[in-house]
């Protein structure tokens, strides 16, 4: 649950005072109204300009995080492009820490965003030795292990990703590098070109890829497939040192940490949980090229960047969305053939149908499986295959279909009354179907895969 933040006026009289002294007279302040913390986050703006104010008492469960913070900031290389501490201080039993105002909003991880360049810019020059015995990442990794743990004690459906949370060895992730550990667009601030790290209260030390390796997750969330983030990432040199399997193990702890806070963190938190889950285990799936069932979906698929597909059918003019399978046995893929009253009556297609509203493109092709062929059971894509082609509709409208890939084996086929007949045929019969030409090459792409 969110935490109502203190606010300047919660300030004692001498912590006020003392701050002003710094500052001069304070004339406005614009101060978070709630978080994850109950400590003091405010812009404030004095007669010589603007500074930001964090503040806790020294008892509050929060005073170790600033404590963390005050520390790392004064031994910040001046390399590290973060806000100066300008000033701090213990008065009346609070901590009270000044920082350099920065102009600048979360910056956009979007695949061609301007601000990337500088984002992998910053993220770099983290890749120091740790300027003070900062604590070792380690003590982060235990707790990510910690709550992956209890999330598959509770959920059966997440068993598989058992065997690569126990290879997880914490020594791949210790070192004496300098890590922020909670990288994410909220806490890089980009403007005018220039990208600055805040937040620097989990600073720890360890291996120099983890950084990266936890910012990735962020980058598949912002609409990169996963192999596109990991080439991004390569444009970190510390990336470079990251061991493939523990790269795999950690993202799958990752995910199975963020899955269990969407279940049961804080609530308005749990959505953006869900996303990261579903990013890590994007991911963990490209990284193992199979599915890997769990986090509580219902069906694993290669829709990673799903938003960036959509947005750019949108983009192109595409006002009608349509998913379709091959779905194939023993080389074979199933064709279906349409009734003879319908729009293309006759013609020989894959399954296929229209996104509802509200939808996501794979809720959307499961419900048409079942619905066209009687699918039983789990919907586990093949990883690695999208095809797409446009057309317009019956209506008029212009559409864009998506087909995936999904092995066939043990289903028996019930069709709706939407299809007259169906047969398995081999990819090099496409010529001699009633199959649509974008139908007959979605099916060569598939077998030339």
């Amino acid at each position: 649950m969110t935490v109502q933040r203190r606010q300047w006026a919660d300030l004692p009289d001498p912590a006020r005072a003392a701050i002003e002294e710094q500052t001069g007279p304070v004339v406005h302040i614009r101060s978070a109204e709630v978080g994850l913390t109950s400590g003091v986050a405010a812009h404030i703006t004095t007669l010589q300009g603007a500074v930001f104010l964090k503040a806790a008492p020294a008892a509050a469960p929060v005073a170790g995080h600033l404590l963390r913070e005050r520390a790392a900031n004064q031994a910040l290389p001046v390399s590290i492009p973060a806000p100066r501490l300008l000033w701090t201080a213990d008065v009346a039993d609070w901590h009270l820490l000044l920082f350099e105002h920065v102009p600048g909003n979360a910056a956009d991880l979007s695949p061609g965003s301007p601000d990337l360049p500088a984002v992998l810019d910053a993220v770099a020059a983290i890749s120091v030795p740790a300027p003070l015995p900062a604590p070792s990442v380690t003590g982060k990794i235990r707790g990510l292990l910690r709550t992956a743990e209890e999330h598959l004690s509770v959920s059966p459906a997440d068993a598989a990703y058992g065997p690569l949370v126990k290879a997880l060895d914490l020594d791949d992730v210790a070192g004496s590098t300098l890590l922020h550990a909670d990288l994410h667009a909220d806490n890089l601030l980009a403007a005018g070109g220039k990208v600055w790290i805040v937040d620097w209260s989990m600073a720890c030390q360890g291996a120099a890829w983890v950084d990266v390796a936890l910012l990735i997750p962020r980058l598949i969330d912002a609409g990169h497939t996963p192999a596109e983030a990991e080439q991004v990432a390569t444009q970190v040199p510390a990336w470079g040192s990251a061991p493939a399997d523990a790269v795999t193990a950690l993202a799958a702890v990752r995910g199975l940490f963020a899955a269990r806070l969407a279940l049961v963190g804080p609530e308005h938190l749990r959505g953006k949980r869900a996303r990261t889950a579903a990013a890590c285990r994007a991911w963990v799936e490209y990284r193992t090229s199979r599915p890997v069932r769990g986090y509580g979906e219902p069906m694993t698929h290669p829709l990673v960047a799903e938003q960036r597909l959509v947005a750019d059918a949108e983009a192109d003019g595409i006002t009608k969305f349509v998913v379709g399978a091959v779905v194939h046995r023993a080389g074979q893929v199933l064709i279906l053939r349409r009734t003879e009253d319908d729009f293309l009556g006759g013609i020989e297609e894959l399954p296929s149908g229209g996104v509802d509203p509200g939808e996501s493109l794979a809720e959307a092709l499961g419900r048409e499986l079942v619905e066209e062929i009687g699918w039983r059971g789990p919907l586990d894509l093949d990883p690695g295959f999208i095809a797409s082609f446009d057309y317009v509709s019956g209506s008029g409208r212009r559409a864009r279909q998506w087909t995936m890939a999904v092995s066939g084996e043990g289903q028996s086929i019930a069709l709706s009354a939407e299809h007259t007949g169906y047969r398995w045929i081999d990819p090099a019969d496409v010529a001699s179907t009633r199959l649509t030409t974008e139908s007959a090459q979605v099916i060569r792409e598939w077998a030339g895969r």
